[in-house]
């Protein structure tokens, strides 16, 4: 059932490549716990993986669906458009689509298009 809190509320779920370094996916969390803040257009946001470690977009999409939330946005933080972002995470999202009815889950853009990508790594190199 349903919670009306949550009816229209949409859930961000920031998906990384996952590691078998706990140390790696420990930091991958922390850099989105400091992005919660300041994605107010959200209202719940949640670090992600897609493979070796958890949680998975599997076990998130369940936990929020029965916390209410039906809108889904998956943001893969991948450099480039590999097999993962074109063709793992939209079977994954299907998955979810299939076992959690009336859902919305969408696919943003990778981390990798963005249009200043280039310029940040720019900037960081030249700050060290």
């Amino acid at each position: 059932m349903s919670n009306p809190i949550h009816e229209n509320a949409k859930c961000l779920l920031i998906m990384a490549h996952g590691s078998r370094a706990q140390q790696a996916n420990d930091e991958f969390a922390a850099i989105v716990e400091k992005m919660k803040p300041l994605l107010a257009s959200y209202q719940h946001v949640e670090a992600i993986f897609l493979e070796l470690c958890e949680p998975s977009m599997k076990q998130a999409v369940e936990k929020n669906y029965q916390l209410g939330f039906r809108k889904f946005d998956i943001y893969p933080m991948f450099f480039n458009k590999g097999k993962h972002v074109g063709v793992d995470i939209p079977n994954q999202i299907d998955a979810c689509l299939a076992e959690f009815k009336n859902t919305d889950i969408k696919q943003l853009d990778y981390f990798g298009s963005f249009d200043s990508f280039a310029d940040s790594m720019v900037k960081h190199i030249e700050q060290q």
